[in-house]
């Protein structure tokens, strides 16, 4: 078990702002439970991890980040016509997300991405999900992974398995 805490903006000298403070970081912190998990979704093997508390970077990515985007269509794109279709992506980081590799020592926090399509000429509707996994290994270098629905993995842009 870890303690977790936030840090809380500076309060004023003003003794009733104290107390408020007081209480705000009393509720500010929480424990981690550093239970081991299976992890195996981030890496597509075998993996054991634990939860641990984010750090400020990765705090700042708690909640649901959403956009509107575009992907290339080979299936409507011709050698005179780029074709593009839009889709709405959506990502969301939790507390609980945020783990240690027990074995290799990778610390990061696992982004639940949806990828959602309109329909387009004659292309249905649909949704695609995957992982978006930002960390840094245990010697301190940084990652980016993509675990996509269709099992494709790569890390900072190399593919890595299928």
């Amino acid at each position: 078990m870890t303690r977790q805490c936030y840090k809380l903006p500076k309060f004023g000298v003003n003794m009733k702002l104290k107390s408020i403070a007081a209480v705000a970081a009393i509720l500010a912190c929480h424990t981690v439970s550093a239970a081991k998990i299976d992890c195996s979704e981030v890496y597509k093997a075998s993996a054991t991890c634990e939860r641990v508390a984010c750090d400020e970077k990765y705090q700042s990515f708690i909640g649901t980040w959403s956009g509107p985007f575009q992907a290339y269509s080979q299936e409507l794109s011709t050698q005179k016509k780029s074709v593009y279709r839009g889709f709405q992506n959506t990502i969301t980081y939790s507390e609980a997300d945020c783990l240690k590799n027990v074995d290799n020592g990778d610390v990061f926090i696992v982004g639940r991405r949806t990828d959602a399509y309109a329909p387009i000429e004659n292309l249905p509707a649909k949704t695609e999900t995957g992982l978006l996994i930002t960390g840094k290994k245990k010697d301190g270098s940084p990652f980016l992974r993509t675990v996509d629905s269709n099992v494709l993995f790569f890390e900072n842009g190399t593919k890595v398995a299928e």
